[in-house]
């Protein structure tokens, strides 16, 4: 009973933003239920609560199955044979395989964006460190905020493939930085607010360089800190 009265919370805690013009009902579905994996309001191993999204959405179980479906194959969710669909736990092995993609991927991306990026998305960069270090002082949602910017600045991703695979290697990243949330802000703040500006300089240069290797040491850092404790948490299991 207690489980089910969770799950049927956290469907009640679901964001909804409205629906994107033509978007389908699995496409929102797939929308809405991301989100709530990225926020933590559905968290790392919890079973989905199908039923009670569909109500909550207004819609049947098809599409809500084939949201399920395609938040699997970003690696979000597992849906075990003739079982519930859960959110993907937390792995090590999993961790490692995310961040060696990251490190490989994201500092061309990048680069390619930092050569490219308009006065808009320069402004817009800015208004998003800005914001972060607001969060930081107020306590605020920062990891949103930090998906934002760097989602930003690899808006420039030359091709489609490019820009999918960054954005999921982000999101799957992201279930692991909201985990240990507290070890990451607690320690490392300054350091990510200073890079977050560090960033927006080497945009405004057009310097690809110090852009590549800004977003290298960020990685580097946010993986050193997270991977020991992970690691020593599935030790202890």
């Amino acid at each position: 009973m207690t489980d089910v009265t969770a799950t049927s919370d956290a469907a009640d805690r679901l964001e909804l933003s409205p629906p994107l013009a033509g978007e389908s009902s699995a496409a929102y579905a797939t929308r809405v239920i991301r989100e709530g994996i990225l926020t933590g309001v559905l968290a790392p191993g919890s079973k989905i609560p199908q039923e009670s999204i569909a109500t909550r959405l207004d819609m049947s179980r098809i599409p809500i199955r084939d949201a399920l479906r395609q938040l699997e194959s970003e690696g979000l969710v597992v849906i075990p044979s003739n079982r519930s669909a859960k959110v993907a736990r937390l792995d090590a092995a999993d961790f490692a395989e995310i961040y060696d993609l990251r490190e490989l991927f994201e500092p061309y991306v990048v680069g390619v964006t930092a050569r490219s990026a308009t006065e808009k998305q320069l402004d817009r960069l800015q208004a998003l460190a800005d914001l972060f270090d607001k969060c930081v002082e107020s306590h605020g949602d920062v990891l949103s905020v930090d998906r934002d910017f760097h989602l930003l600045t690899m808006s420039g991703a030359p091709r489609k493939r490019a820009w999918k695979l960054v954005t999921e290697l982000q999101n799957a990243s992201q279930q692991y930085r909201r985990a240990f949330r507290d070890l990451d802000q607690s320690r490392t703040q300054a350091e990510v607010c200073r890079e977050h500006h560090e960033l927006v300089d080497a945009f405004r240069a057009r310097d690809e360089a110090a852009a590549v290797e800004i977003t290298r040491r960020h990685l580097a850092r946010t993986r050193a800190l997270l991977e020991p404790v992970l690691l020593e948490r599935e030790a202890t299991r």
